[in-house]
């Protein structure tokens, strides 16, 4: 999962698995084990003031921002 906007990008990657890191040099990578965990939580005004390109429209009913997996997120926002 890569957001290009905000250059951040959720990659599912094996310890050893250095070679992509290299290649993303450019992207915040961060290493998941798992997409459906709900482990996740959008703090929606600190969103709007650091990146204020990205506006958020996504229904409360469609993902709770409180607890969501980042597949709640790709799906509410592609």
């Amino acid at each position: 999962m890569i957001h290009r906007k905000i250059a951040i990008g959720f990659v599912r990657l094996l310890k050893s698995d250095i070679t992509i890191k290299k290649m993303l040099n450019t992207i915040y990578v961060v290493e998941v084990e798992d997409y459906n965990l709900e482990e996740w939580r959008i703090d929606l005004n600190m969103l709007r003031e650091s990146v204020p390109e990205i506006t958020w429209n996504v229904s409360t009913y469609a993902v709770d921002i409180e607890n969501m997996s980042l597949n709640d997120l790709y799906f509410a926002t592609v």
